[in-house]
Order: C-alpha cells, then structure tokens, then sequence
C-alpha cells in the first residue's frame, strides 16, 4: 500500500550483483547481503528529510586489477538488532555505514585471470557475521561469503572473551543462524568468529565481532553509552542536569509498567534543576506521521515540571537541512526523575505508531536544552548524543528491538 515511497511498504532491501561474460546474452545474478539487509522499509525518490532516505545515491562498482568485482554502498541496516529482525518488522537502523562488498571467487571480468584455481573448488570465503546479545544470550547469524566452487558441509563457532583468543564453541551443520545460551557472564563482553568448511577445506575466520553485555530488554537494554568524561563534557561541566550519560530501554513485565516502552535517561546529576531545561529524546520511526517521534522532561521558566510526547517534524531546503519542530501530543503514562541523575518516562505501545513484537526503534538520539522550545536542533543543545555513527560498524546502532510483554528475556 502506497508503493516503496509509501511509510507502510514492507520492504527488505538487499545488494544484488549482476554479471555477464557473453556480451550480455545471459547473466548471473547473486544476492550480495543475504543475511544483512542494506536497508528496510520505503525508499524515498524525493527531497525534504523523509524517514524513508534514499540510499541509492551511493553506490558503484568497478573491478580490482585482476578482474574482481568491488561494489562500494551504503549500508543502512547496520547492527546486529537490525540485520537479525525479521523480514515483517517495521523501522530500520538508519545508519549510513560506508560498506565494500568484494567477489571473492569464482570467474573474473578479466579472462587473462579465468585460471583453474580462481574458478575450481576452492575453500569457502569467509562469512560474514553478525552477533546481537540480549540478557544471557547471543544470537549469531552469518552467510557464507563465496561457497568455493563446493557446498558449505558445516559452520565452525568460535568464542573468547579477549578479542583475538577464540577456540572452538561447537560445529553446526548448514545452518546460518546459532544461539549461545552459555553468555552468561554479564561482566564480560564475548567475541565470536565463524569459519565455513566445505569439501576443499576450511575458510579463514578473519570475522570477529564483539558482544558486548548492554542489558536486556525485560530490565534495561542500553541502546546509548556516553559517560562523563567523553563528547561534549566541556561544555555540560557546570551544568550536570543536562550532562547526557546512558540510555535505557525496556519493556517491563510486572508492575507499574508492565505492557510499556519504558525510557531511562541517566544524567549527571538532577539535585538542583535550574528553570528553562529540556531533555528531549528523539528516533526515527515509519509509523510517526512526521518521520520521528520525541518525549522528554520539561521544567520551564517558572519552574513548572511536566512530561510530554508527540512527533518530530524536520523541513528542508534543498539538501540543507532545516529546523527540527516538536508537536506536543500528549502526556506519558508515566514519567519521575531521581536526585541522582535518572529520568524514567513509560509509553504504551499505542502512543508511538502501535509499534509490534520485532519492530525496530532506530536512530536514538538524545539531546539537553538550557531553554524551553519546540525546536530541538543538536547544533543548539548543551549536550546532545547518539549511537550509529557512520564510521564505526561495531559500535551498537542505536537500534531497539520491541519485544512481546510476556516474554521473560
């Protein structure tokens, strides 16, 4: 309904390669990302800041000295939360990770290089992996990079808890997907590769990713990390009510709360909270009608508190992004701070866009204000942060996934 540009379309977008060695006569074509989408959703083929983007702008291919297909995207699904939902989760991660996919085998499009040990058997390319930990889990999912010319006969895990000293956890079968039910160590981050083997032997397993402890979506799943003595701290030094430290999200299943999408902001520290301050927290959504949706602490010039929520609408001129601009909806199920720092805000599902059991809550953002506006420019916040940087594909992406309420992870 509404074609690609549409907010509900149902899209998972991948990378497809195609490739011809007869003139065009016949082709092969080949999903490039099959285990990680590059973007999900609508595709926007217009102006303005559409939640939808478009990333289709940013791509080219062109061929190594031997003949090798390299293909230069931009990856919008990054993380682990994003490229693991299933293909019927609305929202996406919303990162622009600058991404190579690379032919690691098979014919070239240089014949002088079709020799025998370029298009034979071969052993596998190595795959590429992904891992999400959630509570005392780690879900890994990969796809093999290249077969070798030879079906994949088994996957081989490795995990450590030191980056680089993994031994062998356990060998599936042709499965792509594996859950660790023994991270249980809450202090420790594990780290994984996952090798291929087929009938010419084994890939190499240059693939670690880490998984770190962030939390668990049933107590706290920390989607932002900013503590006291990194970005901005210059500038919110003398003012710790808006000093931005962590981020939690969680869908409680008892209590209060039960059934919520429930916020905790930790700031430095709210002993004293002068008048005029704003905590806004921000993510991108396709179901807000304006692209994003907002809710946050209010106290104002006269030193009245309040809670509130509602959407986020950003105009643009050109390619140059204009002002961000808050309409209040409503008022929160629930919202309370603490002296030391904690601003707890609850949510029913209801209130931002009916969101579903898989659904994601991508591009998180928080941003803190030493005045009362409905413009919430990060270039006019005393601190503001957020995850999904466009450089860092290991760092977490910003990206919660919702879960069911009755679930105990």
């Amino acid at each position: 309904t509404g074609g690609l540009q549409g907010s509900a379309f149902a899209g998972v977008w991948h990378l497809y390669v195609a490739t011809t060695y007869d003139g065009g006569a016949t082709w092969t074509t080949v999903d490039a990302t099959p285990n990680d989408p590059v973007q999900r959703g609508c595709i926007w083929q217009g102006g303005n800041a559409n939640v939808c983007r478009n990333l289709l702008d940013f791509i080219d291919a062109t061929i190594d000295h031997q003949g090798r297909i390299l293909v230069g995207y931009a990856d919008g699904c990054a993380g682990a939360e994003c490229a693991q939902a299933p293909a019927a989760a609305s929202g996406n991660a919303y990162t622009a990770l600058a991404s190579i996919a690379r032919q690691s085998g098979g014919k070239r499009m240089l014949a002088a290089f079709d020799s025998a040990p370029n298009v034979g058997a071969a052993i596998p390319g190595v795959p590429s992996l992904s891992a999400h930990r959630a509570g005392s889990m780690a879900k890994l999912s990969w796809s093999e990079a290249d077969k070798g010319g030879s079906a994949i006969e088994s996957y081989s895990i490795y995990r450590g808890t030191v980056s680089g000293a993994e031994t062998l956890l356990t060998t599936v079968g042709t499965a792509t997907s594996y859950i660790d039910k023994t991270a249980t160590d809450t202090s420790a981050t594990y780290y994984y590769k996952v090798a291929a083997t087929n009938a010419s032997g084994t890939s190499c397993a240059e693939n670690e990713v880490a998984a770190p402890y962030v939390g668990s979506s049933k107590i706290g799943y920390k989607v932002l990390d900013d503590p006291s003595g990194t970005t901005n701290e210059p500038a919110t030094a003398a003012t710790p009510d808006l000093d931005i430290q962590s981020l939690l999200l969680s869908q409680p299943t008892s209590g209060v709360t039960s059934g919520k999408v429930v916020f905790k902001l930790k700031v430095a520290n709210l002993a004293s909270i002068p008048n005029s301050r704003m905590w806004r927290i921000v993510w991108n959504s396709p179901k807000s009608p304006t692209s994003q949706f907002y809710l946050g602490m209010t106290k104002d010039a006269t030193g009245v508190l309040s809670y509130e929520y509602g959407t986020v609408k950003t105009s643009t001129v050109g390619l140059v992004l204009g002002l961000p601009v808050t309409t209040k909806v409503g008022t929160p199920d629930a919202g309370s701070f603490t002296p030391d720092g904690n601003i707890t805000i609850a949510l029913s599902p209801d209130k931002i866009g009916s969101v579903r059991v898989g659904d994601l809550l991508g591009a998180i953002a928080v941003r803190t204000y030493a005045t009362v506006t409905d413009q919430i420019r990060s270039t006019n916040a005393i601190d503001s942060s957020a995850n999904a940087t466009a450089n860092d594909p290991t760092a977490n992406a910003a990206t919660y996934v919702v879960i069911s309420t009755s679930t105990t992870r």
